[in-house]
């Protein structure tokens, strides 16, 4: 069985699923064929943390449990959607300029149970152990960076992709299950609902109310569900060249997978599994999105925003009713100008990888017409440690 390239620097880091139940550990155990010898350190440390933080949990709920009842999501949430590497994070950090927002940080995905009382706590618990910067690309990281809420998820239901990277395994399944919402019966459905929503109104509780701009590449798959719970929600979509996107994912999987997996696994398989699942993604996205009002949707193209984010921004703001920007214009000035000398990761592409990939990506080959960078560096993608 072959390896991920960087499996052999795994690192000691808390587990995610340290800030687990235990309900959701025996199931996601039992349902995944349990952890390998690589995971079981991550795991007996993390279940230690989550039988340890039980009595915080139910502190939690006991302390906060009608504010967060209490507390509207009103006006919904600005959602951004895409394929992961597609250049969501980048608009979301640019929006995040503008003080109106809140958002999902690290801190709430690291202890979603408890974040409210235990804010203190988690800060000088973690502060040490968060990187520098984010392990798939040179975007800083701390404890109040924003993150996607499947992170946080992971750890409150066993509906969540990032499992995927903790049971590679079961990753296809996992995909479907967690992201189509195949197999899953409405009570299932209305599970995850009720946990999302529960999250999403801690975290508002966690910034005074204020309207929360989430960034979560998973939605892409689960539109008619987040329109069921979000009927007026904004979204923003951002697409990329999709070879880019595939060099850039399998670089997150292998990242993901060496700090995070609790079993073995087949990198070529991996590696296929992604091309696979983009398609996926990227046919249900398009098919979907057309349930969604039209001055609801804006779409852009990341190699748009990189160009001239000020004006896309605007755009956004006016098409989808957000009040603000001349406000927030000169905070997002600022930002634009802060990453002048921001060096994105660079793919080379031989024609070999290029053909491979085609049939997979015909889908936005299509749509947006976008051809094979024309650069040919000596490296493969075949090898995202290169």
């Amino acid at each position: 069985m072959s390896s991920s390239p960087s499996q052999s620097r795994r690192l000691k880091l808390i587990h995610p699923l340290a800030g687990c139940t235990i309900p959701v550990w025996l199931k996601l155990l039992k349902s995944y064929g349990g952890v390998d010898s690589i995971g079981w350190t991550q795991a007996a440390s993390a279940l230690l943390i989550t039988t340890l933080g039980t009595p915080l949990r139910m502190y939690e709920r006991l302390r906060f449990g009608r504010a967060i009842a209490a507390q509207k999501l009103d006006p919904p949430p600005v959602f951004i959607i895409g394929h992961w590497r597609s250049g969501t994070t980048n608009m979301h950090n640019h929006l995040l300029r503008d003080p109106q927002f809140g958002h999902l940080s690290f801190l709430h995905c690291q202890a979603p149970w408890a974040f409210l009382s235990t804010e203190s706590l988690a800060n000088r618990l973690f502060a040490k152990l968060v990187p520098a910067t984010r392990p798939m690309d040179n975007v800083e990281l701390g404890l109040n960076e924003p993150m996607s809420e499947d992170f946080a998820l992971g750890a409150m239901t066993d509906i969540t992709h990032y499992h995927s990277y903790y049971f590679p395994r079961h990753g296809d399944e996992i995909f479907r299950r967690t992201i189509l919402f195949e197999g899953l019966s409405e009570a299932e459905i209305e599970r995850w609902q009720q946990t999302y929503r529960y999250l999403l109104q801690k975290v508002a509780v966690a910034h005074n109310g204020k309207q929360l701009l989430l960034k979560n590449p998973a939605h892409s798959g689960r539109l008619p569900t987040i329109l069921k719970m979000f009927p007026n929600a904004r979204f923003i979509h951002v697409y990329r060249n999709p070879y880019v996107v595939i060099a850039s994912t399998l670089k997150l999987m292998d990242r993901f997978l060496h700090l995070l997996a609790l079993q073995r696994h087949d990198w070529d398989a991996v590696r296929e599994a992604c091309l696979v699942r983009y398609q996926l993604l990227m046919e249900r996205l398009l098919r979907d999105k057309e349930l969604i009002p039209p001055n609801q949707l804006f779409e852009v193209s990341h190699e748009e925003m990189t160009s001239r984010p000020l004006d896309v921004l605007e755009r956004a703001y006016s098409h989808l009713s957000l009040p603000g920007f001349d406000t927030a214009q000169p905070r997002l000035k600022s930002y634009v100008e802060s990453l002048a000398n921001y060096e994105t990761n660079r793919y080379g592409f031989d024609d070999a990888t290029i053909n491979h990939w085609a049939p997979f990506l015909k889908v936005a080959l299509d749509r947006w017409g976008y051809e094979p960078p024309g650069d040919r560096p000596a490296n493969s993608v075949a090898n995202p440690a290169a």
